[in-house]
């Protein structure tokens, strides 16, 4: 898990366009530039309290580092309003479940959903 942490939190670093030293930066409470590097390299494993800090000044859910890796390229590219949709278990399910649902029956499963949230 260690290896896909690091990973995960390079990849997202580059993304968003920063440095070790800038991501440093933006996490709350003090996190060295260097302590940056050796998670991304597999080196050192960080406490959940300092990935959560991580996670925050990233803007991606803690769950992002341990999700399965389609799931968390799902939450790197939706708007923010679907993200937050996706850090609920039972609103994953409900979304892997729309992956099989034929085109066609979109308009109708769409006039469903909203007599159900309407009523």
């Amino acid at each position: 898990m260690r290896t896909e942490i690091g990973k995960r939190l390079k990849k997202i670093r580059k993304e968003r366009g920063l440095t070790q030293r800038e991501l440093a930066l933006k996490v709350s409470g003090k996190v060295d530039y260097t302590y940056i590097g050796k998670i991304e390299r597999n080196r050192q494993s960080p406490s959940i309290g300092v990935l959560k800090r991580i996670s925050d000044a990233l803007s991606v859910p803690l769950s992002y580092f341990f999700l399965e890796e389609g799931t968390a390229a799902l939450l790197k590219l939706m708007p923010e309003d679907l993200k937050e949709i996706a850090k609920s278990e039972k609103k994953q399910v409900f979304l892997k479940t729309l992956k099989d649902i034929n085109e066609e029956d979109i308009p109708l499963s769409i006039e469903i959903i909203d007599i159900l949230m309407n009523s």
